[in-house]
C-alpha cells in the first residue's frame, strides 16, 4: 500500500518533486556527441510493421486472403 501511495503523490505533486530533485542534484549536462535516441533494433521493428500489415491486409477488402509461395 505504501508504494502505491507514493506513486500517487509523485503524479500529484511531479513539478515540486521535480524541482526539489533538480534543487539539490543540479541539472543534468547534456552530451554533444549524442543527441539522439538509438534505432530500434530490427526483430522489434519488424514485429511492429508485420502485425499491422497482416492485419490491415485480411480485413481491408472484405476478399479471402491467398497466401504467397
Amino acid at each position: 500500500m505504501r508504494i502505491s501511495e507514493a506513486l500517487k503523490y509523485l503524479q500529484e505533486n511531479s513539478v515540486a518533486v521535480s524541482a526539489q530533485v533538480f534543487q539539490q542534484c543540479g541539472n543534468p549536462q547534456r552530451t554533444q556527441s549524442r543527441t539522439r535516441r538509438a534505432p530500434a533494433p530490427r526483430e522489434e521493428a519488424g514485429r511492429l510493421w508485420t502485425s499491422a500489415r497482416v492485419a490491415g491486409a485480411a480485413g481491408a477488402a472484405g476478399a479471402p486472403r491467398t497466401e504467397e509461395r
